[in-house]
C-alpha cells in the first residue's frame, strides 16, 4: 500500500547565518527490495524536501535485479546507494544504512527511516525537526501518514498497543484529515515503520 506522508568540521556543519543556529544534519534512510519504480518515486520527493541539511541513502535491500546499480545510474552522486547481497528484513537493511551513516557522516543528528513506497511533504523534515529540537523527551516521532490516493483519508497517526489482545492498530486509520485531535503532536504506543525520525543519542 502506498502512502503519503504530509559540521564539527567545515565541510560537515551547516550555519544559519540568520539566527546563527546551527541546523542538524539528517540521514535519509529508505528501504528498497525489488521495487525501483516506488523507490525512484521515494527518492525524488526526499529530494525535493525543503529542509536544508540532509544526505539520502538508499539500501538496496537484496533486489534480484541489483537496483542498487540501477539508482547509481539514475542518482549519481546526488544519493548515497548501499547494496546487500541478502535481505534480511527491513529493520536489518535500515540499520546497515544507519551504521553506514554514523560512520561516514559523523556530524548526523537525526535518522529519517522510510520504507520506499513513501512521498514525503517537502516541509515533513522541517516540522518534525523543530518539534524534536523543542522536545528532548521526544526519542523518536513519525508524522502523519496519508493514503496515497486519498490525500485527506489518514492511513496512520501512530500505533497503540492492546494489552489484552497482544494486537497493534493504527490509530486514525480511514478517518478524514479534519479532526482536530490528529492536528498536535501526541504520545502514542508505537511510531509507524513506514516512515519515522529518531534521535542519534536514542541508538547509541
Amino acid at each position: 500500500m502506498k502512502k503519503c506522508i504530509r559540521g564539527l568540521s567545515r565541510s560537515l556543519r551547516l550555519v544559519n547565518k540568520v539566527c546563527n543556529k546551527i541546523i542538524p544534519l539528517v540521514a535519509v534512510i529508505i528501504v528498497n527490495w525489488n521495487g525501483l519504480n516506488l523507490t525512484k518515486k521515494c527518492v525524488d520527493s526526499s529530494m525535493k524536501l525543503s529542509y536544508p541539511s540532509y544526505k539520502v541513502i538508499v539500501v538496496d535491500n537484496g533486489s534480484r535485479l541489483n537496483e542498487a546499480k540501477l539508482l547509481r545510474e539514475i542518482y549519481g552522486q546526488s544519493i548515497r546507494v548501499l547494496r546487500v547481497e541478502v535481505n534480511r528484513g527491513y529493520a536489518a537493511g535500515a540499520n546497515y544504512g544507519i551504521k553506514y551513516a554514523l560512520n561516514e557522516f559523523p556530524a548526523v543528528r537525526y535518522f529519517l527511516v522510510s520504507n520506499n513506497d513513501v512521498a514525503f511533504e517537502p516541509d515533513y523534515l522541517d516540522k518534525i525537526i523543530k518539534f524534536m529540537e523543542k522536545s528532548p523527551h521526544a526519542g523518536i516521532v513519525s508524522g502523519k501518514i496519508m493514503l496515497m490516493g486519498a490525500k485527506d483519508v489518514i492511513y496512520s497517526v501512530g500505533q497503540k498497543y492492546n494489552l489484552k489482545t497482544g494486537f497493534v492498530k493504527n490509530i486514525g486509520f480511514g478517518i478524514q484529515n479534519s479532526k482536530e485531535e490528529y492536528k498536535r503532536p501526541f504520545e502514542i504506543d508505537f511510531v509507524p515503520g513506514v516512515a519515522f525520525v529518531i534521535k542519534r543519542e536514542v541508538i547509541e
